[in-house]
C-alpha cells in the first residue's frame, strides 16, 4: 500500500460504474503494457478504494446497493474430493466477459481514428515512421536572446525578422506568421511546427553578423541588416526591385 489516503465509495455506487471504471483502467494499462490483464486493472481499483481485492470492493458495492448474493451450492461429491473454487482472476474476467465483445468493436475503431491523427501529425511535423525529434530544447535567458533580436535579408525582397515576446523567442520569413523558435544550443534555434532551424553567426569579438536557415535540405546565409534597410524592403512597391 503507498501512503496515500485511499478513494472513498460515492454515496450510491453502483456495479455498473464500477465495471466501466475498471475497464477505462484496463485500457490504459494495456497501452502502457500489453501484458496486463483485466485482473491487474481490477486488483489496483480495489486497492486504490482501500480494499484488498477486486471481489471484496464488488462485494461491498452490491450491499451498498441492496443486492444479496447467494452462495452457490455445491454438488455432491466424494469426500476426497475438495470443492473446486474459483480464483479471484476467473471471477474478475467473468465479471467483464460480457462487455467485452462491444467493447473491443469500440476500442479498435478508437484506436485506428489515434493511430491515423499520430501518423499525420508526424508526417505533418517530419517526424514520420517512427524517427523521433532530434532536438532537444534547452532553457535560455531573455537577455541571452536580444542580442539576435533583429533583421536578416533573405533574399532582395525576403527579410527574416527575429524578435522575442517574454519567454519564448519567434521568427516570422517576410509576411507569412511568426514561428515559434526553440534554443538548442547558445547560438541554435529550431522550429517544432516545420523541419527547419535557424542558427546565428558570431565574429570573433562576439557580435551577430548573420543567420544560417536550414530547410529541406537547403541552407541559406542571411545577413543581418539594419532597420531602416529592413523597412524599405517591405514599404517598397510591387514590382519595384526589392519587390
Amino acid at each position: 500500500m503507498t501512503g496515500k489516503e485511499p478513494r472513498q465509495l460515492p454515496p450510491n455506487p453502483h456495479i455498473e460504474h464500477l465495471r466501466k471504471e475498471a475497464k477505462q483502467r484496463f485500457v490504459l494499462l494495456r497501452q502502457k503494457a500489453t501484458g496486463s490483464r483485466l485482473a491487474d486493472a481490477q486488483y489496483w481499483l480495489a486497492r486504490d478504494y482501500g480494499f484488498s481485492n477486486w471481489r471484496a470492493l464488488k462485494e461491498e458495492v452490491l450491499r451498498r446497493m441492496g443486492v444479496v448474493r447467494m452462495a452457490p451450492v455445491s454438488a455432491p461429491q466424494r469426500p476426497r474430493f475438495a470443492p473446486r473454487s474459483t480464483s479471484a482472476d476467473e471471477d474478475m474476467e467473468a465479471d467483464f466477459f460480457f462487455m467485452r465483445g462491444a467493447a473491443v468493436m469500440g476500442i479498435g475503431v478508437i484506436a485506428a481514428l489515434v493511430i491515423v491523427a499520430y501518423v499525420v501529425l508526424m508526417i505533418l511535423t517530419g517526424r514520420a515512421y517512427g524517427r523521433d525529434d532530434p532536438h532537444i530544447a534547452i532553457a535560455m535567458e531573455p537577455a541571452q536572446f536580444d542580442k539576435y533580436a533583429g533583421f536578416y535579408q533573405l533574399n532582395p525582397k525576403t527579410v527574416l525578422t527575429v524578435s522575442r515576446d517574454g519567454m519564448h523567442f519567434f521568427v516570422q520569413l517576410g509576411s507569412q506568421p511568426q514561428a515559434e523558435i526553440f534554443p538548442e544550443s547558445q547560438t541554435s534555434f529550431f522550429l517544432r511546427i516545420a523541419p527547419a532551424q535557424v542558427s546565428f553567426v558570431l565574429d570573433p569579438q562576439g557580435a551577430v553578423t548573420g543567420a544560417v536557415l536550414r530547410q529541406g535540405g537547403r541552407e541559406m546565409t542571411l545577413p543581418r541588416i539594419d532597420a531602416a534597410r529592413a523597412n524599405a524592403i517591405a514599404a517598397a512597391p510591387r514590382g519595384h526591385p526589392m519587390r
